[in-house]
């Protein structure tokens, strides 16, 4: 039944598709070993993608840039609503859920105080620590 029609996958139609085993076979002899074989050094090395201001720097920008709660409340309108685009669905959940969506964005706003006010602490606690034997006397008998 589908043996006349084309295969689009093969390259010859003329042969039958009895005779691959024998285009195979007869080709055989046409293959031929790379002409290098991949040594140790020819391997390329991955860049170094090491940032200067990798670290502390950069996880701080990313945390202050995050808003889980909102995230949240996106993934439950995508999820709630039908629809192709997630814009008209998340615009349906602030008009339908208002106090989810104040909920979340104080949320956001709160997470963002904190994370900027530990951040304040740690640098005031650290200056603190380093000047604080500066400032006060030596010794007991000083």
């Amino acid at each position: 039944m589908t043996e006349d029609l084309p295969d689009p996958l093969r390259d010859d139609e003329q042969e039958a598709p009895a005779g691959g085993a024998r285009r195979l076979a007869k080709n055989a002899s046409d293959v031929s070993p790379a002409a290098k074989a991949p040594q140790k050094g020819d391997v390329v090395e991955p860049p170094n993608y090491e940032d200067p201001t990798a670290g502390g720097a950069r996880f701080l920008g990313h945390l202050l840039q995050r808003s889980p709660f909102f995230d949240y409340f996106c993934q439950v309108a995508e999820a709630s609503y039908e629809g192709k685009n997630s814009q008209p669905k998340v615009r349906k959940a602030q008009t339908d859920h208002k106090w989810l969506y104040r909920f979340c964005t104080v949320a956001d706003m709160t997470l963002r105080v904190i994370v900027v006010a530990l951040i304040l602490l740690f640098i005031f606690a650290v200056a603190f620590k380093t000047l604080w034997p500066l400032v006060t006397p030596a010794g007991p008998g000083a």
